[in-house]
């Protein structure tokens, strides 16, 4: 693997980003797991037409869809080989957004209905945690979109173009997420 790629791996305060070394991809994304803002990691992606290998920070994450759909010997999963994986992984890791940002919205809601009812100082200190929640989360997002946007792009043949639709669906979550922020 080239320096520049193990250097990005090691280095966990990477942007989302996708970089190509030596005709091997490396996608970075940041990963929730879906309940917490302080769960987020760093999660990168090295791949080729055959094999696909990740790094995360620690254990515990939101892939465990995509382990259960590894297991089926005959599923679309396995057929597709390691660009779907790769696909399957980056929309497994952005659906993990929307649990997150349902939990920060009715955090949000119950703030708004006891300020209503009976305001206190303290609230003003917990609106501002929520925001920056939520300014962790468009963080992560924005490059994201762009990393997507990056990978689905035909001209560099980095994901062949039956899968590349797949790409797209993700990339519209994405926007969808950011939408929501």
């Amino acid at each position: 693997m080239d320096p520049l790629a193990i250097e990005d791996v090691a280095n966990t305060d990477q942007r989302p980003k996708v970089d190509v070394y030596e005709g091997h991809p490396l996608i970075i994304v940041h990963m929730f797991d879906g309940k917490s803002v302080s769960s987020k990691e760093q999660f990168a992606i090295v791949f080729d037409k055959t094999h696909v290998v990740t790094f995360q920070e620690r254990p515990g994450d939101c892939l465990e869809p995509v382990r259960k759909r590894l297991e089926a010997p005959t599923g679309r999963i396995r057929k597709r080989g390691a660009p779907y994986l790769v696909y399957a992984i980056l929309d497994t890791i952005l659906d993990a957004y929307f649990p997150l940002l349902e939990t920060i919205g009715e955090e949000l809601e119950d703030l708004e209905d006891r300020i209503t009812f009976d305001p206190r100082p303290r609230d003003i200190t917990e609106l501002h945690a929520i925001k920056r929640q939520l300014l962790t989360v468009k963080r992560a997002l924005w490059p994201s979109r762009e990393m997507l946007s990056a990978l689905t792009r035909e001209e560099l043949g980095l994901i062949p173009r039956d899968i590349n639709q797949f790409l797209r669906d993700t990339y519209d979550h994405a926007v969808q997420l950011i939408d929501v922020t």
